[in-house]
């Protein structure tokens, strides 16, 4: 995965998600497109799940749980 977690908010009833790579910063919500390479499928405290674009493959990023 080659994000880092920077944090998350529930904002209008939905999550979003705080990510950094390499020097970009990234809010993100469920759907949202990374880069056309990665898709948000859900955002569901303790996770986050992705699918890698090119590959169709699954991969999830722990965020940690609701505070």
């Amino acid at each position: 995965m080659p994000f880092t977690l920077l944090g998350k908010k529930l904002e209008d009833g939905g999550w979003e998600v705080f990510l950094s790579r390499q020097e970009r910063t990234y809010i993100v919500r469920a759907n949202d497109v990374i880069d056309g390479m990665y898709r948000v499928e859900s955002i569901e405290p303790p996770n986050i799940v992705f699918t890698y674009i090119p590959l169709n493959e699954r991969q999830v990023l722990a965020i940690g749980g609701i505070d």
